[in-house]
């Protein structure tokens, strides 16, 4: 019997894709290995009542809470060491935290602990640094750190992006393994320089560790939906997409009252889009609503699931989004740059760069399938329960020969 032990920092079934990613990954663990035991370290700065911990199968959920507020002194300390010296209080203030946690648990009872960080900050990775703990650690990653090796992000390089940079790679000299998307694996292996293994692991989704309710498709009855959930940074340009289809609208006078796009945005320029779009009545921006709901949206009522992937040139992270829409059964465009996984895994029927006719064409196309019941499975079995298990196999036979 095999006992894992999993440090998370987000398992909300709202807010987030992060939480998405996080519940699948255990759901999809446990069976995978049905006879192992798995505990969690759950280590987050929110209110955790609405997350459902108790649908997770685990055997333990150990349910922590840290401060993101830090006390007067550290704040103003803070501000002035950044930029006298490469001190950050600050993010010591956070993994401290993180550490004091996760060393108050018996290590030595796990054959394998999967370190699962969130977003940009790396805090779980971070507060592994010399702990006894680290050794036994396989940690994952979602994004690249620091966030300035990030594509799409644009952002300058600063020193104490190249200081954080050799904080990690002392970090992956100490751990046992490390885990990303496949992409992503192959830019940090080199980026870090590791003589650590990177193994590549898609995101995945496990509808058992939500309470989704499925209904027959599209509530618009004889309307064709396109939808978009997701936020518009890193390059990704809804924008482009909506001139596409009001240019295919325009062009095609058939489609007027047949289909609808809708979106849910988080986004810095989402007044100028409704007031760009506003002239479109098949243009419907709608308030963000919790994960849930948008999951039970986007597989009861949208006919084809937009995704838009970091760019424009490259995009190394592998969307959350992704495995969602997948297990919706709907259509799916994918609006790509040249060079991502996505765009090497997906039917290309599915993938469209950002040139607007591009776009355009592929929208029809799509609208056109779907009239002839003819759908396309978009990602075939990447996202399946049988891949997870065979690279999560190859992961732990390939550690316990180390």
């Amino acid at each position: 019997m095999i006992n894992f032990l999993i440090v998370e920092e987000d398992l909300r079934i709202s807010g987030t894709s992060q939480g998405i990613i996080s519940r699948s990954f255990i759901g999809y663990l446990s069976k995978s290995f049905p006879d192992a035991i798995i505990d969690l370290i759950y280590i987050h700065a929110h209110d955790s009542s609405n997350d459902q911990l108790s649908t997770l199968p685990s055997n333990l959920i150990i349910d922590r809470t840290y401060k993101i507020k830090p006390p007067f002194h550290i704040k103003w300390l803070n501000r002035i060491l950044r930029r006298l010296s490469t001190i950050a209080l600050y993010e010591n203030f956070i993994t401290n935290q993180f550490r004091r946690i996760i060393n108050s648990v018996d290590y030595t009872a796990y054959d394998y602990i999967f370190v699962r960080s969130t977003g940009f900050n790396c805090y779980s990775i971070l507060s592994l640094n010399g702990l006894p703990i680290i050794k036994k650690s396989i940690i994952f990653f979602n994004e690249p750190y620091p966030l300035a090796w990030s594509p799409g992000k644009n952002r300058k390089f600063e020193k104490n992006d190249f200081l954080k940079l050799k904080k990690m790679r002392n970090i992956l000299s100490q751990v046992r393994g490390c885990v990303a998307s496949t992409f992503l694996a192959q830019d940090l292996q080199f980026l870090y320089g590791s003589s650590i293994r990177f193994f590549d692991l898609p995101h995945v989704f496990d509808s058992d560790m939500f309470t989704i309710i499925r209904q027959n498709k599209n509530l618009y009855k004889s309307v064709f939906v396109f939808g978009y959930h997701g936020s518009t940074q890193y390059g990704r340009d809804i924008k482009k997409v909506l001139n596409a289809y009001k240019e295919l609208l325009n062009e095609r006078s058939e489609l007027f009252g047949k289909t609808k796009f809708i979106l849910r945005l988080k986004s810095d320029y989402l007044h100028d889009l409704k007031n760009e779009f506003e002239d479109t009545y098949e243009i419907e921006f709608l308030p963000l609503i919790n994960a849930n709901l948008c999951l039970e949206e986007q597989i009861n009522l949208i006919d084809c699931n937009v995704l838009l992937e970091n760019g424009p040139l490259y995009s190394s992270s592998l969307l959350g989004k992704a495995p969602v829409a997948n297990y919706s059964g709907g259509n799916v465009i994918i609006v790509s740059p040249k060079k991502s996984e996505l765009r090497e895994i997906a039917n290309p029927e599915c993938v469209t760069g950002y040139d607007k006719n591009e776009i355009k064409q592929k929208l029809l196309k799509t609208i056109e399938r779907n009239n002839s019941e003819d759908n396309i499975s978009p990602f075939g079995n990447y996202f399946s329960q049988e891949i997870f298990k065979s690279k999560m196999e190859e992961l732990i036979t390939s550690l316990r020969a180390v």
